[in-house]
């Protein structure tokens, strides 16, 4: 960013930065956020990466309608925060590869 910066304002060269910060963006595996009720009870609403200025709102909407027993305008089934924990048991339940 300082680079990019740079070349608008050649100044910036100069300056000593003072302070830095990073932030988390939690992205999932799959790309899709987590939303809905987890097998703990616990309502989720995270993993949506950079995107979550922009969704926050509708997310804050889903959950919210969720909470309430209302009716949802989407199926919550692909952003289920378990969907992991689900091929995490599949996954172990496997029997090991046996050597070709």
């Amino acid at each position: 960013m300082l680079r990019s910066a740079t070349e608008v304002v050649p100044a910036v060269r100069a300056l000593e930065v003072e302070s830095a910060w990073a932030g988390l963006r939690p992205w999932l595996p799959d790309g899709l956020p987590a939303i809905g009720r987890s097998r703990t009870g616990i309502w989720v609403a995270t993993g949506h990466e950079g995107a979550g200025v922009g969704l926050g709102p509708i997310t804050g909407e889903l959950i919210a309608a969720a909470i309430s027993g209302e009716r949802l305008p989407l199926d919550l089934t692909p952003f289920d925060p378990d969907r992991f924990a689900r091929t995490e048991r599949a996954t172990a339940r496997r029997p090991p590869a046996t050597p070709g």
